[in-house]
C-alpha cells in the first residue's frame, strides 16, 4: 500500500506500507523525491510526523543533491557544444525570420559536425531528445565495433551487445554474458570509454567487484585503474 502526500516545503512524499520490520526508512532523491517506508501498523499521519521531524535534514539533502546535479548538467542550447567520440554536436537557434515552415528541430550533418538548429519555442527536453538521437546513432556505429576489438585483443567471449540510454550506470554485464553499454559513452574521452568496456568484459570472468576483479581490470588498464576511475567521476551518464 502506498500514498502520495504533498508537503509545502519538499513537494510530494511517497509513503509505502509493507514488510514486517519495525523501523521507518527514509530516502531522498533529487529526481525520485522523498520516500518513506513504514511497517503496516504505522499510520500515514505518524509517517508524516516522522517526516516533519526530519524536515531540516531532508531540505539540506535535497539542496546538496541539486547542487551536485547542476555540477554535472551538460549545457545545451545556442552557443554550446558537446564533444563526442565521432565529432561535435553544436546548437544553433534560428530567428523568427528563419523559422518559416521549417521543422521545430532540424539536425544537419557535415563531416564531424552535427548541428541542431531550433526555434524559439523549443524546450530543453526536445533539445535533449535530439542529442539522444544523435548519440544513439553514433553509438550504434562505434561501440559494438570497439567492444569486439577489445574482446578479441584480450581474449574475452561475450554473447550479445545492447545499447542503452541509462542515467544510473555506464554499462553492465548480464548473467547470460550479454554486454550492455550506455550510449553516453560517446561523450567520454577514448580512454574512459575503453575503460568502461574493459570493466564490463572483466565481469565475464569475475561477477563481483572483488580483489581479483580489480586486479584484472588494473592489468588491462596498464596499472592505471585508480587514476582512470578518478577521472571518470567528472562525468555522469546523463544530460
Amino acid at each position: 500500500m502506498e500514498k502520495i502526500l504533498n508537503h509545502p516545503l519538499i513537494g510530494d512524499i511517497k509513503i509505502v506500507k509493507g514488510g514486517i520490520g519495525r523501523s521507518i526508512r527514509l530516502s531522498v532523491h533529487i529526481k525520485r523525491g522523498v520516500r518513506v517506508s513504514v511497517p503496516r501498523f504505522v499510520s500515514y499521519d505518524d509517517a508524516l510526523r516522522y517526516v516533519e521531524s526530519k524536515i531540516e535534514w531532508i531540505i539540506e539533502a535535497l539542496e546538496k543533491q541539486r547542487k551536485r546535479s547542476e555540477k554535472f548538467t551538460v549545457a545545451i542550447g545556442d552557443g554550446y557544444e558537446i564533444l563526442t567520440l565521432k565529432g561535435v554536436i553544436r546548437f544553433e537557434k534560428r530567428t523568427d525570420e528563419q523559422n518559416g515552415e521549417n521543422k521545430k528541430i532540424k539536425v544537419t550533418l557535415k563531416g564531424v559536425e552535427r548541428t541542431i538548429s531550433y526555434g524559439d519555442e523549443t524546450s530543453r527536453e526536445e533539445l535533449k531528445e535530439a542529442v539522444i538521437k544523435i548519440l544513439r546513432k553514433e553509438a550504434k556505429e562505434y561501440l559494438p565495433n570497439r567492444l569486439e576489438c577489445l574482446s578479441r585483443q584480450y581474449g574475452f567471449v561475450y554473447n550479445k551487445v545492447y545499447l542503452k540510454n541509462n542515467t544510473s550506470n555506464w554499462g553492465s554485464c548480464s548473467s547470460r554474458n550479454n554486454i550492455n553499454l550506455n550510449i553516453h559513452l560517446m561523450r567520454l574521452p577514448y580512454e574512459l570509454c575503453d575503460y568502461i568496456i574493459l570493466h564490463e568484459l572483466s565481469h565475464l570472468k569475475y561477477r563481483n567487484h572483488g580483489e581479483k576483479f580489480h586486479k584484472l581490470v588494473n592489468e588491462l588498464c596498464g596499472g592505471r585503474e585508480r587514476e582512470i576511475t578518478k577521472e571518470l567521476r567528472k562525468f555522469r551518464p546523463e544530460i
